[in-house]
């Protein structure tokens, strides 16, 4: 069975091509609204996938896709992967030969990825990238209208060696929603705004915001029935991680101390 996570008109393709899949996410009439990752959390990733022995990550989310990762790589499901260039963790310029997998940690990454560099117009070609991926196992790189095979490598890779990557900056980058994962995980843009109770309501569209405790480093919320850490510099994570030991440890291992 193929689970694909996210909810976005590249998933809905995918299970139009790929019968008897699932795709874990809000139903599909709401893809044109914001917010379409609500609800993806490591709890559900776990609990939908326990039949699937393929996972297709279309959220389009780095902090979202790291943790798919972690998931696929702990109860041993194959992972495909879709990561846009610029966003957050990713790489800057890919160039033949490039390593993408040993990007994050050493290993860590499972998964045959899809890399493009900007907003495709032709969604088709992504489609048919992964599906063609599902099949031969190989990774692809996506540049306006070309797609071109791109090998993996997991160790020595020169590239990163070379300094020709960069990690986290706080580089928002561009993806397929631009609204996608802001309650889920979501990566949003350090600069110098206060971030407050006027923030919290106009940048993350909540309403009805209780706050329970606020420090230098975070700000703990209620809102829309859900708990929520905000941390200073601008990085969401969410609420099925219910204590703050749980959410920072998840902070620390992909966004850093």
């Amino acid at each position: 069975m193929i689970t694909i996570i996210g909810v976005n008109e590249i998933s809905i393709l995918l299970q139009e091509e790929l019968k008897g899949s699932f795709i874990l996410g809000p139903y599909k009439e709401k893809v044109n609204e914001k917010h379409i990752n609500e609800g993806i959390n490591p709890l559900s990733i776990i609990s939908n996938t326990k039949n699937s022995t393929t996972i297709i990550d279309t959220t389009f989310n780095t902090i979202t896709s790291l943790i798919i990762n972690d998931i696929a790589l702990k109860y041993n499901k194959s992972l495909i992967s879709t990561v846009i260039i610029n966003q957050s963790l990713l790489v800057k310029n890919v160039s033949k030969g490039s390593c993408v997998r040993c990007e994050v940690e050493n290993n860590i990454i499972t998964s045959n990825f899809i890399v493009v560099t900007n907003l495709i117009k032709d969604k088709k070609l992504l489609v048919e990238a992964i599906i063609e991926s599902l099949n031969t196992r190989k990774s692809f790189l996506i540049e306006g209208e070309k797609k071109e095979s791109i090998p993996i490598k997991t160790q020595g890779c020169g590239s990163c060696l070379n300094q020709e990557y960069r990690f986290l900056e706080g580089d928002y980058g561009e993806m397929i929603n631009e609204n996608c994962g802001n309650k889920s995980a979501g990566v949003f843009p350090i600069d110098d705004r206060e971030i407050d109770l006027n923030y919290i309501s106009k940048n993350l569209k909540l309403q009805n915001i209780t706050i329970i405790e606020e420090n230098e480093n975070y700000i703990s919320f209620l809102a829309e029935d859900k708990k929520f850490f905000l941390f200073k510099n601008g990085r969401l994570m969410i609420s099925e991680i219910e204590t703050k030991e749980e959410t920072e440890y998840f902070y620390r291992k992909y966004i850093g101390n």
